[in-house]
């Protein structure tokens, strides 16, 4: 027959070995997660929200440390030395940007030397060419000479006075070879909205010495031309064969061809004789 053992002091023995076993395993497990204030003061049991804030802290040292650089030897305190300034951009001379407002008016490139400007475009419907000269710490003269095709000059009384607006500029104006020159003085830079006025007066003062002025493409009535002098030339000017035979005489500069070249030309061969009546002669 078997004999009946007592294992009821075993199984108190294990349960109580069970329970302080989970009471370690709890109160570490509090150690750890405990975020109340009263654990900060126990130096030796750090919680994890202590150990995230000293690993953040750690972190941004090393930061602020990378960026400052390696720390300075320890030593007398010497001065920063100041920095320089930046060396400012140079700016474009007073006299160039004149140039490319008076350019861009023109619809035309400047071109810059050391002592002027230039450019060359169109005012209107006529060619104009613009000069600036001058240092930068002076005025500049300003010279516009506009191609108006003239045969002769005006009446002085057009440019006597030609730009009573701009006065202060000093407008000096004359004819020369056909075109119109306007001297004036510019003491400084002259804003976008001053450049337009000025060339928009400018234009209308050429259409008023154009309207004034016979053109040299109105030849009728303004140039003569009187009759050849000396060695009457032995060739024709239209064909260039011998002249002989029945001939054809311009009546307004006396230059004589063939009548069939004259009748197969319709007028006179002469550059600028706008006359169309021929008398006929033989050789």
């Amino acid at each position: 027959m078997l004999a009946v053992v007592d294992l009821t002091p075993w199984l108190l023995a294990g349960l109580v070995l069970a329970f302080l076993i989970a009471a370690a395993g709890f109160r570490a497990f509090w150690r750890v997660t405990d975020t109340s204030p009263s654990s900060a003061a126990e130096p030796d049991s750090p919680s994890l929200w202590q150990l995230i804030q000293e690993r953040r802290a750690r972190r941004a040292r090393q930061r602020r440390a990378r960026r400052e650089g390696p720390a300075p030897p320890q030593g007398p305190r010497v001065a920063p030395r100041p920095r320089a300034a930046p060396a400012a951009e140079p700016a474009a001379p007073s006299r160039r940007k004149l140039m490319a407002r008076l350019a861009q008016v023109l619809g035309a490139t400047p071109t810059h030397a050391l002592a002027e400007d230039r450019c060359r475009g169109r005012l209107g419907a006529h060619p104009t060419r613009a000069r600036l000269r001058g240092a930068e710490d002076e005025a500049w003269p300003l010279e516009l000479r506009l191609d108006l095709g003239l045969a002769r000059a005006p009446a002085p009384e057009l440019l006597a006075d030609p730009l009573p607006a701009w006065s202060e500029l000093g407008p000096r104006a004359q004819v020369q070879g056909g075109e119109l020159l306007l001297d004036l003085d510019l003491p400084e830079l002259l804003s976008w909205s001053r450049v337009r006025a000025l060339l928009a007066d400018v234009a209308a003062y050429a259409e008023r010495v154009r309207a004034g002025s016979p053109l040299a493409s109105a030849l009728g009535g303004e140039l003569r031309f009187a009759p050849k002098q000396g060695r009457e030339p032995a060739d024709c000017p239209y064909c260039r064969d011998r002249l002989a035979g029945e001939l054809a005489r311009c009546a307004g500069c006396g230059t004589a061809l063939h009548a069939a070249c004259a009748e197969e030309l319709g007028g006179c061969t002469t550059l600028g004789c706008a006359e169309g009546r021929f008398t006929r002669e033989r050789a």
